[in-house]
């Protein structure tokens, strides 16, 4: 599957289940052509698709009806702990699989990273 293979599914007006999962041509125009099931789609599966970044994921906000969504293994999305916070502000009724709002979060806790942060008290200038 890729972008022009979509032609192929934009006519199913009532498609409510899309699994493209490990499809390497999927990419973020690709997710920007899923808006035409906005009305219908309410299952969708990205799982493996190394192609999708935090762009495509974001064209994803017209699917006001979808109830599960499995982006699981996307290893070119960055920040995916801001990510999974912004799917679930733009799409508050979908079960969001495979990002959690602390990816990436913990990182923060990290000694050697928290070493490098300088705190200045104001009160000693």
């Amino acid at each position: 599957m890729n972008y022009d293979g979509l032609d192929n599914l934009v006519h199913l007006k009532e498609l409510k289940y899309l699994y493209m999962n490990h499809c390497p041509h999927i990419d973020d125009w690709c997710l920007s052509r899923l808006h035409v099931f906005q009305d219908s789609l309410v299952e969708l599966s990205l799982a493996g698709c190394t192609q999708i970044t935090e762009r495509g994921l974001a064209a994803l906000h017209h699917l006001r009806h979808l109830k599960h969504l499995d982006i699981s293994h996307l290893d070119r999305v960055a920040d995916k702990g801001l990510v999974c916070i912004l799917l679930e502000e733009m799409l508050p009724h979908c079960e969001i699989i495979g990002m959690s709002t602390e990816d990436g979060l913990t990182s923060l806790t990290d000694e050697s990273k928290l070493a490098k942060i300088r705190v200045q008290n104001v009160s000693d200038t």
